[in-house]
């Protein structure tokens, strides 16, 4: 897709990523928080997928 993912298709990743049991940690990069737009949209965007990533983990067999 021009243009990269879109949120929600960043967000199934994140959660994947936190239920898959081969993913032992998560990095999120290159966050400038003082470039971001006035509705800081790329903040909040990174602040749920680091909560998307954690229901994933939650979600993981044995850990409930």
């Amino acid at each position: 897709m021009p243009g990269g993912l879109s949120a929600i298709e960043l967000r199934t990743a994140a959660r994947l990523a936190g239920a898959h049991p081969a993913v032992t940690s998560i990095d999120l990069t290159e966050l400038d928080a003082a470039r971001d737009s006035a509705d800081q949209r790329t903040v909040r965007l990174a602040a749920l997928c680091v909560l998307e990533a954690l229901a994933g983990l939650a979600a993981r067999p044995g850990l409930a």
